[in-house]
């Protein structure tokens, strides 16, 4: 009872903190209930990309995604909060493992390394004794299998690879693998390697049987292994390139193999002899990979099988056989959606263990619940409201680019994003919907900026990931859009765009290949390149009372014009040093905050002058891995806000967080409660909002926060 008590207690809270009301009147607007100083979630709802599912004996859900880190629902699924304090990497490449004496302790791998929990998942330690040691700007080997002996819950075996639906990126695939299987005998706390492979192998799934002792099954890239505990011998038994593995505990010679484009194969025999049992699959490889049958799994003994093929092409997601594999048929044809298209590259699969009927299924893009064993499904990311969607306290999304408010109309707030386009909410964040009409290569977009005036116009700055690039233009609030690039050379990606105040026809935009500039609101460029050739241009600041100085930050370092751009000047202190964000403070344009990436000339750091650039002191060392952008607080000149960016390339990548100052930039703290992750690509402010700050985190959506000092945030002047 006191169990049930505390889950319905929990329920309560986390609707009150991060989902939307409902009131008569329609969806109340999270700016109404703002906590001051916490990070309140807004949206718009997305689980991109679910990498594991596990569910524990009292029905919590345990979530892994491949850039938000670990989230949990003790609702079955309505709604979600995250798990990641102390979790350093956010790639999560294996299921959850809960220790068989005690819920509280927990096991979890992940790209950049093995983690323990023992207190249910609320904080994690990195334990490697024993593991290959941490590197500071490479992966190490990333964790592919874990797995408890069941006779000796204090036993964990241990696999060095990657998850089950993915082979990763271009940094995973150059790792090298190991020959070794890892074996703890204090719960993970120490490791010790275990000769168990002819060559190094990808591990992708542990199994430990319960049903032989000792004995335990890993699938590989090199084949499927069985071996032996105590006598620490290995054996091949499957010389076939296998993702996942199905032990029968009533047929102790039964076993059943996920082996890619290969399909799924069966032994009688111990893993003697092999039979193809694809009746009913289906085959297509898609352009961007093989097909991928990586998951086999059932509920219970006796139950239905489930078959996962995690790929984007059209043979992809769910297959299920209820005559014990003589014939499958997909059960993901009709996936409901959102506000997002639906994706056929379905990654994780989880069952009750109460009820064989209920069925949890992660994918790109979504997560699924179904009440009668595959029939039907809901989707869990997002309710719809009156007016579009809502979120349900997740959003794993690794491109949250930028969010503007429509400086015209407060209650419009826009969130661009690379590969799902450009959403709009009408209603101060309550709901969400995408834009009428996407610009041209308008499913991503790096910036996005507002002119001034009475009518302003919204510029996006988009791209594909075969890059190209270009600046579109809307009138309408996104509802259609004109091409602005016609005389740009669509290979100089924009970067960021900067839009003169007192005169919108002047903009500026910020390339991988120099700037360009017009005085015309777009419709003509001229490139101003002479002190920036061929320079990757990521930061644009304009100096806050005249109109001719500017800042750019590239690569090579920190330039100054003092003639609207028409010539770069570089400042000499920060030569060499990438920078990745510029702010002169209105009210004290002397003071100038810069940011930069960690790069051959020293790790990131925050850089602050108060003689205009004449020269400058860090105020922030060993930032992870540069500081994306910079903000001062409309409602007070001396309050500033940081934020900084880190990328899944490195063992302890989940970035240095957020950052507050009030002192116009001579000290900070940090400012990270209530984020899922501790990493953004933006953080940006409103004059209509003057008390707000707007962060677009890199991994769990769109967050906004009340200054912890005022009072009435969330209410525009008005």
């Amino acid at each position: 009872m006191r169990k049930l008590i505390l889950r319905i207690i929990g329920c309560t809270l986390l609707a009150s903190q991060s989902l939307v009301g409902l009131s008569a009147d329609g969806p109340a607007s999270p700016f109404d209930n703002l906590t001051p100083g916490v990070w309140t979630l807004i949206g718009p709802g997305d689980a991109d990309q679910v990498t594991s599912l596990n569910v524990t004996n009292d029905g919590t859900i345990l979530l892994g995604s491949d850039i938000g880190g670990i989230y949990q629902s003790i609702d079955q699924g309505d709604t979600w909060f995250p798990s990641n304090d102390s979790l350093n990497n956010y790639d999560i490449t294996t299921a959850i493992i809960i220790s068989p004496t005690n819920p509280n302790t927990r096991f979890v791998g992940t790209r950049g390394g093995f983690y323990k929990s023992r207190d249910g998942g609320k904080s994690w330690q990195n334990k490697r004794a024993g593991l290959p040691a941490e590197l500071a700007h490479k992966l190490s080997g990333s964790i592919g299998g874990i797995a408890v002996d069941p006779q000796n819950p204090d036993t964990v075996y241990l696999g060095l690879g990657y998850r089950q639906s993915s082979d990763g990126t271009t940094t995973v695939k150059k790792l090298k693998w190991s020959r070794y299987i890892y074996l703890s005998s204090d719960q993970g706390e120490s490791w010790h390697p275990v000769l168990a492979f002819p060559h190094p192998s990808k591990v992708t799934q542990l199994l430990a049987s319960t049903v032989h002792e000792n004995i335990i099954y890993a699938a590989t890239d090199t084949g499927v292994y069985r071996g032996n505990s105590k006598t620490k011998l290995w054996q091949r038994i499957l010389n076939q390139p296998c993702l996942g593995i199905l032990e029968f505990s009533e047929r102790p010679m039964r076993l059943l193999a996920a082996c890619g484009d290969a399909g799924i194969l069966e032994s009688t025999s111990s893993g003697q002899q092999w039979t193809t049992r694809n009746t009913g699959l289906k085959f297509k490889p898609h352009s961007s990979g093989p097909d991928r049958y990586s998951i086999i799994a059932r509920a219970k003994p006796g139950a239905a099988l489930f078959a996962i093929n995690s790929t984007w092409g059209s043979a992809g997601g769910v297959y299920r056989s209820t005559d014990d594999t003589a014939t499958w048929h997909r059960i993901t044809d009709h996936l409901p959606e959102s506000w997002l298209r639906t994706s056929r590259r379905i990654n994780a699969l989880a069952f009750d263990p109460t009820d064989a009927k209920l069925v949890y299924l992660g994918s790109s893009r979504y997560v699924y619940r179904s009440r009668d064993g595959g029939d039907s499904w809901s989707q869990l990311i997002s309710r719809q409201t009156g007016s579009g969607w809502t979120h349900t306290g997740i959003n794993i999304f690794g491109h949250t680019r930028d969010i503007e408010v429509n400086p015209t109309n407060p209650d419009q707030i826009f969130i661009a994003t690379a590969d799902h386009g450009i959403v709009v909410s009408n209603d101060r964040a309550s709901s969400w919907n995408t834009i009428g009409e996407e610009p041209r290569y308008g499913q991503s977009s790096a910036d996005l900026q507002f002119s001034s005036g009475k009518d302003a116009l919204l510029y996006s700055a988009s791209f594909t990931w075969s890059n190209k690039s270009c600046l579109s233009v809307s009138a309408n609030g996104g509802d259609s859009w004109r091409a602005l690039c016609d005389s740009l050379n669509p290979t100089h990606q924009i970067q960021k765009i900067l839009i003169h105040p007192s005169n919108p026809d002047q903009i500026v935009l910020g390339t991988n290949q120099g700037i360009y500039a017009s005085s015309n609101a777009g419709n003509t460029w001229q490139t101003n390149t002479t002190a920036l050739p061929n320079e990757k241009v990521t930061a644009l600041a304009l100096h806050p009372s005249d109109p001719h100085t500017m800042y750019a930050g590239a690569k090579s370092g920190l330039y100054k014009s003092v003639d609207a751009g028409r010539h770069w000047l570089a400042i000499p202190f920060l030569s060499n040093v990438p920078v990745t964000a510029i702010t002169l403070l209105r009210g004290h344009p002397e003071t100038i905050l810069v940011g930069s990436a960690t790069s051959r000339s020293g790790p990131a750091a925050l850089y602050r002058s108060i003689n205009g650039g004449k020269s400058w002191y860090p105020v922030l060392k060993k930032l992870h891995k540069y500081v994306s952008g910079i903000v001062q607080l409309p409602s007070d000149d001396s309050t500033l806000y940081m934020a900084t960016n880190d990328h899944n390339y490195h063992d302890s990548s989940a970035g240095s967080g957020m950052f507050i100052s009030s002192d116009r930039g001579r000290n900070w703290s940090a400012h990270n409660t209530g984020l899922a992750v501790r990493r953004a690509w933006n953080i940006s402010v409103a004059d209509t909002y003057p008390d707000l700050v707007f962060l677009s985190s890199n991994g769990s959506g769109a967050y906004v926060l009340k200054h912890p000092s005022q009072t009435t945030a969330g209410v525009p002047p008005g």
